[in-house]
């Protein structure tokens, strides 16, 4: 590899590696890297994804919105259409809307394992008192330390609708599939929300009142 096309290579890595991580670590990492690598290693890099590390707790802060202008710069529009095939009918259609078309690494779970697959078959199977489904409407469970690993992660938006919209609140539950059925998409916010709540909550309060203790769940 001539000198001049490494130079030019080395500079666009770390052009790049310091807009994704502007703290600078990931920068001088590499021009230390580059320093002990060979013209072979170089080619093999660039081949592939170039890895960027950020340690918990470090100072790297990866940006995501950032790195979407980034692709976009590059020339990558992260944002495209998509063509889904109906299983049954075998039509194709293309989506209304563009979806954001990612290339990410996956880490499979234990759960990837066939015989511990569980995936619910449908959603009509509603239990009466706390109105969350079960038997063959039934996935997988939720955990409270789950919970909290996606409480430090602030998925705040997901944890309200894990234990609110699909954990019981028959009314908001029913009105999201028929917006995502309508229009592709839904909100958990639409009119009356205010007025819905968990029938778990509300199985409970009954409990308390036929043991003669008055409550306001």
């Amino acid at each position: 590899m001539k000198a001049e096309k490494r130079k030019a290579i080395e500079a666009f890595i770390l052009k790049y590696v310091q807009k994704v991580d502007d703290s600078g670590s990931n920068r001088d990492l590499y021009k230390k890297v580059f320093l002990e690598m060979t013209d072979k290693k170089l080619e093999e890099l660039v081949k592939s994804p170039i890895p960027i590390y950020a340690p918990n707790g470090g100072p790297v802060n990866i940006d995501h919105m950032r790195n979407i202008d980034i692709m976009r710069e590059l020339g990558y529009d992260p944002e495209q259409y998509c063509w889904i095939t109906d299983d049954k009918t075998g039509a194709t259609s293309r989506t209304i809307y563009k979806h954001l078309v990612l290339r990410l690494p996956v880490r499979r779970q234990t759960q990837m394992v066939d015989k511990k697959i569980s995936y619910a078959e449908h959603n009509r199977t509603i239990d009466n008192s706390t109105g969350q489904t079960v038997g063959k409407s039934k996935g997988s469970s939720f955990s409270f330390p789950q919970m909290y690993v996606m409480y430090a992660k602030g998925y705040d938006n997901t944890l309200r609708e894990f234990i609110n919209t699909r954990g019981g609140n028959v009314k908001a539950s029913k009105a999201v599939d028929r917006e995502i059925r309508l229009t592709g998409k839904s909100s958990r916010r639409f009119e009356g929300m205010e007025n819905t709540r968990v029938k778990s909550t509300v199985t409970l309060g009954n409990i308390f009142k036929a043991m003669h203790i008055q409550n306001n769940l």
